[in-house]
């Protein structure tokens, strides 16, 4: 009889430990190696050969997500940032409670959490550092209504979908007044998990697969509702609302100081609302751009509207406006500058008149459109886009008298003539004038309401129109003031006056604009320059401030 030594079995044993061990740590990537039972397999591996993959191969090299890839199409969620290993509240690194970083591939958007609706059960996916046999809780906070402005521990979440490891998994509603359990089923039916392609940490990575029947919800989510989610995981098996958020996926929670509500408002605010019938049949949309800025005021006939914007240089902003409550509509667009701001210049004067709101979007590249901006309704302004023209005398000849005007523009026009003894006014029709070339040059065929009557104060405006008198330009301030007595005896103020500076907070700032300028409500003095045309004359400066006097 042949005799083995102790040395030898002893070496045996081990090597057949040491395989063992390889073979349960070496699981190939794709692998389920909890798989759930009952119902549930048909649900979490539709082919029930065992792998979450497209086939027993098991997933090739570090790809696992995506159509021809992953044996479900599960829908990576839209994230702020690539989900960072380590970056978690409580537990360690690269452990059961760290989200992991995901492989970049065609499906990547960067997060850690995922989603498919195979038209009756919705399912979730998590990506984890390690697995464990702890009771720790994985949930996808919902936000049904599209409402998030809300304070404290939840600030706008309706649902919540959690996989509470070794009891259940639940859909749970919250209200305003609190939160009850709507549906649990079992733990072992309604998940399973099984080995990513990803290795984030160094080592493998693991998939966390529950999912709940749409029913579950009791209809207060339907596939055509618009839904913005939250994935992330809980140091015990609760809900992550009342529970201690451990980590948060799509975001560097760390750069959050592990607040969950600021996170949530940041992803949130920034995920496109997408319905569970557009993740059955393609991915979630890009992560939305964030809102741009408005700068206020803005003041009525303005030309341009400015604002700033986080985006890059390069994203293109579109700006709105909405009348007496309507759809709001395009005014136009244009682009955020290098140092963050932007302009919309070229507007029509007649456009913005007030009590319009406006509103403005940004779209950055690879991001969908913003949430709109903060709103800004359009207050009573003066028209500075429009030269004002200028009276000069009124028609030689005897009989009836016209007012003569030097038109500060050329083309289309129609000018409005205000008698300041009577308070009356009255327009012409559409003329097409020259700027610099006097009119009427005689009584003969002029608009009867240049017209003038004895010892009676004129002024007139102009309003650039197009050839069937539509405004395409905002009423010009009022022109210098002509007195008409008798006869051929008329006078006019034929100066102008200047702003050349103006102080406010103890500080003179200087203007070179000869006819309006913007200055804070604080203002303290001005400085103008009179050019007096015709040699010097007593009288009195008159402030107007948007357009009336002060």
């Amino acid at each position: 009889m042949k005799i083995v030594s102790f040395d030898r079995i002893i070496k045996g044993v081990l090597a057949v430990l040491l395989l063992l061990h390889t073979s349960a740590v070496a699981q190939p990537p794709g692998l389920i190696y909890k798989p759930a039972t009952s119902s549930g397999t048909k649900v979490l591996d539709p082919n029930g050969d065992g792998y979450v993959s497209v086939s027993r191969a098991g997933f090739r090299g570090t790809n696992d997500e995506g159509v021809n890839v992953s044996e479900i199409a599960y829908r990576p969620f839209p994230a702020l940032t690539t989900e960072p290993i380590s970056d978690l509240n409580t537990g360690s690194g690269g452990g059961h409670t760290d989200l992991a970083t995901p492989t970049a591939t065609s499906a990547f958007t960067g997060s850690p959490i995922a989603a498919y609706f195979d038209g009756t059960n919705l399912l979730f996916r998590i990506r984890l550092g390690s697995s464990s046999t702890a009771s720790k809780g994985y949930s996808v906070l919902i936000d049904s209504n599209n409402d998030f402005n809300g304070t404290g521990v939840n600030p706008g979440f309706e649902y919540e979908v959690l996989l509470a490891a070794n009891f259940a998994v639940q859909v749970i509603r919250h209200t305003l007044t609190g939160s009850s359990t709507i549906f649990t089923g079992s733990i072992d039916q309604y998940s399973q998990r099984s080995v990513a392609a990803s290795r984030s940490g160094g080592d493998a990575d693991y998939f966390y697969d529950f999912y709940v029947p749409l029913t579950a919800l009791n209809g207060g989510i339907i596939a055509s509702t618009p839904l913005r989610m939250s994935g992330i995981t809980i140091t015990s098996a609760q809900s992550g609302i009342t529970g201690t958020v451990s980590d948060v996926g799509g975001v560097n929670f760390q750069a959050y100081n592990y607040d969950a509500p600021a996170a949530w408002k940041a992803l949130i605010n920034a995920f496109p609302a997408t319905t569970l019938s557009t993740l059955q049949t393609s991915g979630f949309p890009p992560v939305a751009s964030s809102p741009p800025t408005l700068a206020s005021p803005i003041l009525a006939n303005s030309t341009s509207i400015t604002g700033t914007s986080t985006e890059v240089a390069g994203s293109t902003i579109t700006v709105f406006g909405s009348v007496n409550g309507g759809t709001p509509t395009s005014i136009g667009t244009t682009t955020v500058a290098e140092n963050g701001t932007w302009t919309l210049s070229g507007i029509s004067s007649s456009l913005l008149s007030a009590g319009t709101v406006i509103t403005a979007t940004v779209t950055a590249t690879g991001k969908s459109v913003s949430p709109s901006s903060n709103a800004v309704t359009v207050s009573t302004g003066i028209c500075t886009a429009t030269p004002v023209p200028r009276l000069t005398g009124i028609t030689s000849t005897t009989g009836t008298r016209y007012l003569v005007l030097n038109p500060s523009f050329s083309g289309n026009q129609i000018i409005t003539v205000y008698n300041l003894t009577t308070g009356t006014s009255q327009s012409t029709p559409v003329l097409n004038l020259t700027a610099g070339t006097a009119f009427p040059a005689s009584s003969t065929n002029a608009p009867s309401a240049l017209g003038v009557a004895q010892n009676n104060s004129y002024v007139i405006t102009a309003t650039p129109t197009d050839a069937n008198g539509n405004a395409i330009g905002c009423q010009s301030l009022r022109s210098n003031q002509l007195c008409y007595s008798t006869g051929g005896n008329s006078t006019s103020n034929p100066h102008t006056v200047s702003i050349t500076g103006v102080t406010y907070n103890s500080v003179t700032n200087s203007t070179s604009s000869n006819s309006t300028t913007e200055v804070p409500t604080n203002l303290s003095s001005i400085t103008v320059t009179i050019n007096f045309n015709g040699g010097t004359q007593a009288g009195n400066l008159v402030l107007y401030r948007n357009g009336s006097v002060r």
